[in-house]
């Protein structure tokens, strides 16, 4: 009868069995009757078997076989024959638990003293165990007693050691927490890379020279880049998120490295943190020397190398002794977003999208973009969508802002809505064109290179309140199809020294990558005239101004400021306004429009609105005119009538009310008798 057929692990028990058996027979007095009858099954096994075993590892062997030796392998050559027996032993250990009867009958262990001896027939001298102790113990996640020497250390193969000697990659729960496991095998997409990092990087991680730091904004691309660097190098990644690893407490931290450091070295792979950030290394558990102690200089120690993805301000050359390279990581261009849509929309094969307007419109990282993809592949609709309205929806989802900074502002004022003279309407074209057209002047023509900063497309808009201003801005942003993103500046300024400067450049920043129209209202709260300092709230006013004033430098996007007292303003602010848009109180020609164009044909009117009288009695705003319409509206529906002009002069009444003036009946001219009966019908 052929014996049965043995998986490599197995084989590998059966030849510590004999070894084990062998020793003792021959160099020992201790009983080994169990390791006898254990073995005798496996002796009828034919020798080649056993002669394979032996064998160097080939690509075509065992993944277990491969394991075995690579960490046979990660010991100097003269202490490896040690080290196979101590494997042998501790895979019998652990596979065969019958054997461990046998164990304590002989009084031998699985240990280096134990194995030293099946190997060579004596104990290999201390300074060579402690030597094979120190390179094996984080395989076994094996900690020295006080009390006990390297070569009587109990060493024991845990599950996820076995897991990892049968081919199975699924690492510990603990680690399922903040790490993932990423094979050079895996396909990754080279539609958006940083090639010249890549090539500069890769030479230095194949030297082994440096620990390399990449930094840039989130989803950038940062760890991205590195898989690809890895890749190249053909080697493992462990991937550890640092936001969720310095959320656990410290003592599931210790443990966590542990068994993280023991991946990299079974794997002999790279570990790369992701998401340092500033804040988790200043107000959280870590300082940035214990992270770079702990999290990079061990690792350094023990061998394995390690990459960092961090925000661009850390820096942690002084913590190190091992060299830091750092790649920085700048944001995207306008061409490289061009790219990277048209590189997207190809390889997924929508062709109904324009590329280039996506890439204009959405200041999108390389993370965001594939974001925008990967949604795609998962959206389902109720509704009927076109790709353009799906896409549209996707990107404004991703784009959305934080609502402690701004909020984003909806209608559906069109340019034939605004009633101005014709001057400012053809500024508001103007503007619209700048942003359209602003790829083809600083790409296409290289205008970029003679303006490297200032192309923010600045506008302000000034003038008496309800003139039209927000109006405006809602429909610059309309006819860009862009969002409008309406932050007050007069809620942002805090007492405390600095905040409101912090408040100031998130706004911008996420304005920026959202690349949306900016509306910073109430703009001479902030934008106001400097002074001469006289104490130190003069000074950190000033501060204010000057920091606003340069970050419209660098901003690049449309930004909107609107004031009602442009006398207030910094001339400094005047200066760097591409377009300046001065709104007055309408004529009477242009209040008739207003007038006309606040009915709609489903409002009932139950006669001719005198629409020339109105518009030559009353010198109101347009929003002034608009909250007339608007309450004369409520007042028919209340009383289940059309529209009359006794509903509308009763608003215009209400309305003065507002300026704290009570309109006379007198000034209300050939309506006169009508209003007064209106003021009788109050009083009565």
């Amino acid at each position: 009868m052929q014996p049965q057929k043995l998986d490599y692990l197995h084989v590998t028990a059966v030849m510590a069995l004999l070894r084990a058996e062998n020793y003792l027979v021959n160099h020992t007095s201790r009983m080994h009757h169990k390791f006898s009858r254990l073995a005798e099954p496996y002796k009828e096994y034919p020798a080649y078997l056993f002669a394979e075993y032996l064998e160097e590892p080939s690509d075509s062997d065992s993944i277990s076989k491969r394991r075995l030796w690579g960490i046979i392998r990660s010991v100097p050559e003269p202490y490896q024959g040690v080290t196979e027996v101590l494997l042998e032993l501790s895979v019998l250990y652990a596979l065969l638990p019958e054997s461990r009867e046998a164990f304590r009958e002989s009084g031998i262990s699985v240990s280096l003293k134990t194995a030293s001896a099946i190997c060579s027939g004596r104990i290999q001298p201390a300074e060579e165990i402690s030597a094979i102790y120190k390179a094996l113990s984080p395989c076994f996640l094996h900690t020295l007693k006080e009390t006990e020497w390297y070569g009587e250390a109990k060493f024991y193969a845990d599950a996820r050691l076995m897991d990892y000697l049968a081919g199975n990659d699924t690492l510990s729960p603990a680690l399922h927490e903040f790490c993932t496991l990423e094979m050079p095998q895996e396909e990754l997409s080279a539609l958006y890379l940083y090639e010249d990092h890549k090539t500069k990087a890769a030479v230095l991680w194949q030297e082994k020279k440096a620990v390399l730091q990449i930094r840039g904004e989130e989803k950038s691309g940062k760890r991205f880049l590195f898989r690809h660097i890895a890749k190249e190098c053909g080697q493992v990644v462990l991937s550890a998120d640092f936001r969720l690893f310095s959320a656990m407490e410290p003592a599931v931290c210790r443990h966590s490295l542990r068994l993280l450091l023991r991946e990299a070295l079974l794997y002999r792979g790279a570990v790369c943190w992701y998401h340092v950030e500033e804040s988790l290394l200043q107000n959280g558990k870590w300082s940035e020397s214990e992270f770079a102690v702990q999290c990079i200089q061990t690792f350094l120690q023990a061998g394995v190398q390690v990459c960092c993805c961090t925000e661009k301000g850390l820096d942690f050359t002084e913590h190190l002794t091992n060299p830091l390279c750092i790649a920085d990581l700048s944001p995207l261009t306008r061409a490289d977003r061009i790219k990277l849509w048209q590189s997207f929309c190809a390889a997924e094969g929508y062709t109904e999208i324009d590329p280039m307007q996506y890439a204009i419109r959405y200041k999108f990282s390389c993370g965001q973009v594939a974001a925008v993809f990967r949604r795609r592949r998962h959206h389902y609709s109720m509704q009927e969508q076109t790709e353009k309205q799906i896409f549209e929806e996707i990107c404004t989802r991703i784009a959305s802002p934080s609502e402690k900074l701004f909020y984003i502002s909806r209608s559906d004022y069109q340019f034939d809505d605004l009633k101005l003279p014709k001057h400012e309407k053809d500024l508001i074209l103007e503007i619209c064109a700048n942003f359209r057209y602003s790829h083809q002047v600083y790409t296409q023509w290289q205008m970029e290179r003679k303006m490297p900063y200032g192309r923010c497309i600045s506008v302000l808009l000034t003038g008496p309140p309800g003139t039209g201003k927000t109006m405006t801005a809602h429909v610059i942003a309309n006819m860009l199809e862009l969002p409008l993103f309406h932050a007050d500046l007069s809620q942002i300024t805090d007492k405390y020294i600095g905040e409101t400067e912090k408040h100031l450049d998130a706004i911008f920043t996420e304005a920026e990558k959202s690349n949306c129209v900016l509306l910073l209202d109430e703009a001479d709260a902030i934008c106001g005239k400097r002074s001469e300092v006289s104490d130190s709230k003069d000074r950190y006013a000033n501060n204010d101004t000057a920091f606003i004033l340069q970050r419209l430098e660098r901003y690049d996007g449309i930004v909107i400021l609107a004031t009602n007292f442009i006398n207030n303003l910094d001339n400094a602010f005047m200066r760097r306004m591409k377009y300046i848009l001065q709104f007055s109180l309408p004529s009477a020609a242009v209040r008739r429009e207003i007038w006309e164009s606040c009915f709609t044909e489903e409002m009932p009117v139950a006669e001719p609105i005198d629409f020339d009288y109105l518009a030559e009695q009353f010198q109101f705003a347009g929003a002034n005119i608009k909250n007339v319409v608007l309450a004369s509206a409520f007042l028919a529906a209340s009383e289940e009538s059309a529209i009359t002009m006794r509903h509308i002069l009763k608003s215009v009444g209400n309305e003065y009310l507002k300026f704290q003036k009570h309109a006379l009946a007198g000034e209300f001219g050939k309506y006169s008798d009508l209003y007064r009966r209106i003021l009788e019908e109050r009083e009565g």
